[in-house]
């Protein structure tokens, strides 16, 4: 994703006609496709409630740590949140005829910021980052793009099952 962000900084600010806006616009719309869904599948596995939970008495829960894993998603999350902000600052509507970015594309990033959103640990003080980063695509969307959000800030309990 991060490869195709530096990449479309240099199509998008040049004058792409033709075959080749039609190519970058689907790479664009393939990759964020991929990108999101991909986030929201790791997201989900992320955030289930494991069987992996031990008991320590007056219940408290311990979460029994996997020693063969090092992989952190909260760092990815961090990065495709950067990457996927990055790409809502550039002139995306210029790969569109006309000019203006389709709602599925918008409703799309939209969704995965609000997935991530979703989960109750992003309450905590360590993932404050993390919701500034959502906020400022969020924003982004809303101001570039006239997404609109009022579905999920009015009823939340609609969009979440908690």
């Amino acid at each position: 994703m991060g490869e195709l962000v530096s990449k479309l900084g240099r199509i998008t600010n040049g004058d792409v006609t033709g075959p080749l806006k039609l190519k970058w616009l689907n790479i664009v719309k393939m990759t964020t496709f991929i990108a999101c869904k991909l986030t929201e599948a790791m997201e989900n596995k992320y955030n289930k409630t494991s069987a992996d939970v031990v008991v320590t008495g007056r219940g408290k829960k311990k979460a029994v740590k996997d020693a063969g894993s090092s992989y952190s998603w909260p760092e990815d999350r961090n990065n495709m949140l950067l990457h996927l902000y990055s790409l809502v600052q550039h002139p995306l509507q210029r790969l569109w005829e006309p000019p203006v970015m389709e709602d599925d594309f918008v409703i799309l990033i939209g969704d995965c910021c609000y997935k991530i959103l979703e989960c109750p640990s992003m309450a905590l003080v360590k993932t404050k980052n993390t919701r500034a980063s959502i906020f400022q695509i969020l924003g982004t969307l809303i101001k570039k793009f006239n997404h609109e959000c009022i579905r999920y800030v009015t009823d939340p309990t609609d969009c979440a099952q908690h």
